[in-house]
């Protein structure tokens, strides 16, 4: 969405709208994204570098600290939106692709699910105060 200056608004992202979806989700994808083109490294490698544990460029936590305010995400909510995005890219990609890619979980994100695992460990039990 541009507004009548050319300015960028909003970004509409229909590919992978769904009624339920995790906040945060598409701008953390926008940021693994950016790291993956950056060097050319697998999804895995691009969340492991961006999200686990966080590392943003001070322009990124900028947009994802104005996102969360404008959300009123606290802390805790942001970091389990972070640890879960490697397991929201896949249920989101296979709720849109015709077929299924056999391991391609696996392949792209099983170091990201492990270090998910290990943070939301951090965070205490499943679902604790969110």
């Amino acid at each position: 969405m541009v507004s009548r200056d050319g300015a960028v608004r909003g970004i509409l992202d229909w590919g992978t709208y769904r009624a339920r979806n995790l906040p945060l989700y598409d701008l953390c994808h926008f940021i693994v994204h950016d790291r993956k083109q950056e060097s050319d490294e697998s999804l895995n490698a691009a969340t492991i570098r961006a999200l686990h544990p966080r590392r943003l460029a001070p322009i990124e936590e900028a947009a994802v600290a104005r996102y969360c305010e404008r959300l009123r995400i606290g802390e805790r909510v942001r970091r389990a939106c972070e640890l879960a995005y490697p397991i929201e890219v896949p249920t989101t990609t296979m709720t849109h692709w015709d077929y299924d890619r056999p391991r391609w979980v696996e392949v792209n994100f099983g170091e990201a699910l492990a270090a998910s695992a290990r943070g939301r460990a951090a965070l205490g039990s499943p679902g604790a105060g969110l």
